[in-house]
């Protein structure tokens, strides 16, 4: 349901399938929002991760670069004319927020869902935007105390058209089954997680592997980065989706926690307090603390299928309810006002 002073939304960051800002734009066409987008990344459209990441520290590399990509920016979000403006990232120039707001009077928020040490240079504190919606707790606090800033905890969340349970083909089965899925980037601390446990069948699905990462588990990668109903296959074909977060995660968690949850799959994932205010810890999702823990759960549930789908089931069906981008957007229009 649209909000009645919400109309038309620009939303700034990364559009390629199953990308934050992907799964915001078109929840809100759902919702009726008229909606345009643009990223500061001219190849943000590209299916290759590589170019994307080259694009993005060129502008660091070229002040001038950088500014002519962020006047076309501008413009773009000014021929518009929205009655809300979000960023999804943390990169977008502090002088081209200064100057949209000048321009415009709509809200202009910001809605950072990484973790504190993917900040980079800090444009996200120096800009000056309306509010900032962080999906770390810590961060929260910590810019609200220390900066002023005018900050809300927003988690990130599923979007029900393609995280949703689906029915597989024998072929699908056969091609995403795993007794551990894990999904996401790899560096070395989960790599070195991976590495304890690959007496089982893992399947790692990610954009690419790190050339430098010299580990056992680069036999385990599939080649393959999963989206929409693909990520949703590979999590329902799982018997566990291993979720670890990284180390700069202090009390947040990741998109990979409703994902799953969303798409019925059965999850192990690193514990954070704040998932006590998300799930039902042990009844929706299972979580770990220690190695150890770990090791013990995974042998417990690969022989308990009834138990694992029991909490599959629960932890979809709440986040269907409670962890959808629409619940999340109209918690942000509360906030703004809308």
């Amino acid at each position: 349901m649209r909000p009645p002073h919400v109309k038309r939304v620009f939303v700034i960051g990364d559009i390629f399938p199953d990308s934050f800002a992907d799964n915001i734009a078109s929840t809100l066409c759902r919702m009726g929002i008229s909606v345009k987008t643009a990223s500061l990344n001219p190849l943000a459209n590209s299916s290759k991760a590589f170019l994307r990441y080259t694009a993005h520290y060129l502008t660091r590399l070229f002040p001038a670069f950088e500014r002519m990509l962020s006047d076309r920016l501008v413009q773009n979000v000014i021929s518009f004319s929205p009655d809300l403006i979000i960023s999804t990232n943390a990169g977008t120039p502090p002088s081209a927020v200064e100057t949209i707001k000048k321009r415009l009077t709509a809200p202009f928020a910001c809605w950072f869902t990484d973790h504190i040490a993917s900040l980079g240079r800090q444009y996200l504190l120096a800009a000056p935007y309306d509010m900032l919606f962080l999906k770390e707790p810590f961060m929260v606090e910590l810019f609200a105390s220390k900066l002023s800033k005018k900050t809300f905890y927003l988690p990130e969340a599923c979007n029900p058209t393609w995280h949703i349970p689906v029915n597989l083909t024998d072929e699908q089965r056969a091609f995403y089954e795993a007794d551990i899925c894990v999904a996401g980037n790899i560096y070395y601390y989960r790599a070195l997680i991976l590495e304890q446990l690959m007496n089982y069948k893992i399947k790692i699905w990610g954009p690419m592997f790190p050339v430098w990462l010299n580990s056992k588990t680069k036999s385990l990668f599939q080649g393959c980065y999963l989206t929409r109903l693909d990520k949703a296959r590979a999590f329902r074909a799982a018997r566990i989706n291993l979720n670890t977060l990284t180390p700069a995660e202090i009390y947040g968690v990741n998109c990979r926690a409703f994902e799953i949850a969303g798409c019925g799959g059965f999850q192990i994932v690193d514990y954070k307090p704040s998932l006590e205010e998300l799930f039902d810890v042990g009844m929706e999702i299972e979580t770990y603390r220690t190695i150890g823990e770990l090791k013990e759960k995974v042998a417990y549930y690969l022989n308990r299928a009834d138990e694992r789908d029991e909490i599959a089931h629960r932890g979809c069906l709440r986040a269907h309810k409670d962890h959808t981008y629409e619940n999340r957007l109209n918690t942000m229009f509360t906030a703004i006002g809308a």
